[in-house]
């Protein structure tokens, strides 16, 4: 069994982008109800952003607030549970996310 996903490009890339699959954590239908999202993967982030697109196509409800730190200031922002499956269909479960205004998905790694 492999947990490994495989990202080609036809030439340099400065981005790494996949197709991720996101459900609610709540969710238990799971995958029946799973929403694909480009992922942009930062390897040089501390925390997980989800776009107000995102929350509002899976109705999700906030679990809590935190404060975020951006190069334009600090602010409060809804945190959000979610399970994320990669391109190869392996499952994160409960991935905390911060509401951020933005049109994909960036995940820390």
């Amino acid at each position: 069994m492999t947990s490994a996903f495989t990202k080609t490009y036809s030439g340099l890339s400065k981005q790494l982008r996949s197709t991720v699959g996101i459900v609610p954590h709540s969710n238990l239908e799971k995958r029946l109800l799973s929403i694909e999202w480009e992922a942009l993967w930062d390897t040089g982030a501390t925390n997980t952003l989800i776009s107000h697109k995102i929350i509002a196509d899976l109705s999700l409800a906030p679990v809590s607030y935190c404060k975020v730190s951006t190069p334009q200031g600090k602010y409060d922002a809804a945190c959000y549970y979610i399970d994320l499956y990669l391109p190869n269909q392996v499952k994160i479960p409960r991935v905390q996310n911060q509401e951020f205004n933005c049109s994909l998905f960036i995940v820390h790694c």
